[in-house]
């Protein structure tokens, strides 16, 4: 059968991208497991179950699958009364809706269910899926558990046959991924689904559960390109897609867990579960990244033997270091004493790691002019302020429901002059981030200067004026090599006077005003421009 194509579709639509692995670095990944532990299986090690074993199934494709299931006696074929030594499975027969999900009953073994009242009005207590099977109770026990896709007091059609997208949605929903398949995007989905030519003839209620069955290898397609949907599903692909995604459970209690110390959700906790006869003799499990390369390793010693129900992980890799946020993947695998191995589906979990990124801008401030603080924090805080040197803090505002937040205040008395801290503080459910930033205020310092009349000529007299900012304490004009030192006629304006001197060549010389602050100097320049006396006649310009 044709490996799986996987690609992995960005899942969080903020800060983060996450980059698609490559198909075959999936493959690779399944392959190297498969050599480590001998993943494909021999015809050793059978063990009955409740039925003879099948002898239509000895040639056929799925015989490994169908054996692995009949060994845990979970399989259900037909025996006949004339000949109770032999049964048979019907491996080409299509696979009915009740015999799908009894089949899943079985292998998560769920106990049987008998309410006093049916759940569903065309599957009685005396129904039977084969000749000699009941299936009521394994069927009830699906509804109990939540496998079904049928409400109750809804019909069932329990004998309609099983299409490959219907036994997809089972699939999703019994192995706990619908929340994911159920938070794919449009976009994702017709990414995931658009190299098979026949993607349309999904269902639409069936879009999401077939893209995310695709993603994580549970369903593959076929070599011509299609998915075929709507084709009707055999009893040896119902045994071999279970047997595949369901002997082994690897499940996180949580998808979403925050290693970083604040006392919740620091750790991820894993079931495990399996079915019983399989005789384990190793097991395995691991955190991958998106690129399906391991970073931790759950038996680490290789330790021999059963896997425990439930092991943990604390966000660290298997030298003790802290993994940056981002989506991980997650598998387990066991081989039994046959040296077959079964692996668990490929999972999702975010490594959510409570983070503050703040900015102030600009970091220098006249009085007057405005100052903005932004935040970003992941996930979305509930709430960011800014606490300034002069006073209380203030609320932050944030645009985009959460993960952006944003602050414009004037700067001014009562801040003080010089740099100065601004606490940005982050609430998140249960936690709390602090990021502490500077920014310098400064006096407003500004000078403007005209020099008069401009052009000028030998011998002739100019003005020098300016005026400043109330913080401009003096100011001097260098004109010619000389330096004047300017007369404050009223606050923020000054005068003087220079003459130019005889016999200067014509051209443009620059006139640098100079105004002295308690911060520091602040200047302007005029450029004059000097012409020949006895040149054309002169027209005065003032410029800047």
């Amino acid at each position: 059968m044709k490996e799986p194509t996987v690609n992995f579709v960005s899942r969080f639509c903020f800060i983060s991208r996450i980059r698609l692995p490559h198909r075959k670095a999936f493959t690779a990944l399944w392959f190297a497991l498969s050599l480590a532990l001998g993943a494909f299986p021999g015809r050793a090690g059978a063990s009955p179950g409740a039925d003879p074993w099948y002898t239509d199934v000895d040639i056929h494709w799925s015989w490994p699958y169908v054996k692995v299931l009949w060994e845990e006696g979970v399989a259900d074929g037909v025996v006949y009364p004339t000949n109770p030594e032999i049964a048979w499975f019907y491996p080409d027969n299509s696979v009915t809706r009740a015999q799908f999900v009894v089949l899943l009953s079985k292998v998560f073994g769920l106990p049987p269910a008998s309410p006093e009242v049916p759940s569903y009005p065309d599957v009685p207590k005396n129904y039977e899926m084969l000749y000699g099977k009941p299936a009521w109770e394994f069927i009830e026990s699906a509804v109990l558990d939540g496998l079904s896709l049928v409400d109750p007091g809804h019909r069932f059609y329990p004998d309609s046959y099983t299409t490959r997208e219907d036994a997809v949605a089972f699939l999703v929903r019994s192995l706990d991924l619908e929340p994911y398949a159920s938070s794919l995007t449009a976009v994702e989905i017709e990414s995931i689904l658009g190299r098979f030519s026949d993607r349309q003839s999904v269902s639409p209620n069936r879009r999401n559960a077939m893209a995310c069955a695709v993603q994580l290898g549970i369903i593959q397609g076929y070599e011509d390109g299609t998915l075929k949907p709507g084709r009707l599903m055999t009893r040896g692909e119902a045994a071999t897609v279970i047997a595949r995604s369901c002997l082994i459970r690897f499940s996180a209690r949580k998808d979403v867990f925050s290693p970083d110390g604040d006392g919740v959700d620091d750790t991820a906790c894993f079931d495990v579960a399996y079915l019983k006869n399989r005789r384990i003799r190793t097991w395995q499990a691991a955190i991958v990244t998106e690129a399906l390369l391991p970073v931790y390793h759950f038996n680490k010693s290789n330790a021999r033997g059963e896997p425990p129900p439930s092991v943990t992980w604390d966000g660290r890799d298997n030298a003790g270091n802290p993994l940056p946020r981002g989506l991980y993947y997650y598998q387990a695998w066991v081989g039994d004493v046959g040296n077959r191995t079964f692996f668990s589906v490929l999972k999702p979990l975010f490594l959510e790691v409570h983070t503050l990124d703040a900015w102030l801008d600009p970091e220098q401030c006249s009085d007057g002019q405005t100052l903005t603080v932004v935040a970003e924090t992941v996930p979305e805080a509930s709430a960011v302020t800014a606490e300034f040197a002069s006073g209380p803090a203030r609320s932050l505002y944030s645009p985009d429901g959460g993960r952006t937040w944003v602050l414009e205040a004037t700067v001014g008395p009562p801040l003080p002059v010089g740099l100065q801290p601004v606490d940005v503080r982050a609430k998140f459910p249960e936690a709390e981030r602090i990021r502490t930033l500077y920014f310098e205020r400064v006096q407003a310092a500004w000078i403007l200067a005209a020099v008069e009349p401009n052009p000028a000529a030998w011998g002739q007299a100019l003005r020098l004026e300016a005026l400043s900012a109330p913080s401009v304490l003096g100011v001097t004009v260098s004109l010619f090599g000389e330096d004047t030192s300017l007369t404050e006629l009223c606050p923020g304006s000054w005068a003087g006077a220079q003459t130019v001197p005889l016999g200067l060549a014509a051209g443009f010389y620059p006139a640098v005003f100079t105004g002295m602050t308690d911060t520091g100097p602040v200047s302007a320049t005029v450029w004059l421009e000097v012409r020949d006396p006895h040149s054309e006649e002169i027209v005065y310009v003032l410029s800047k």
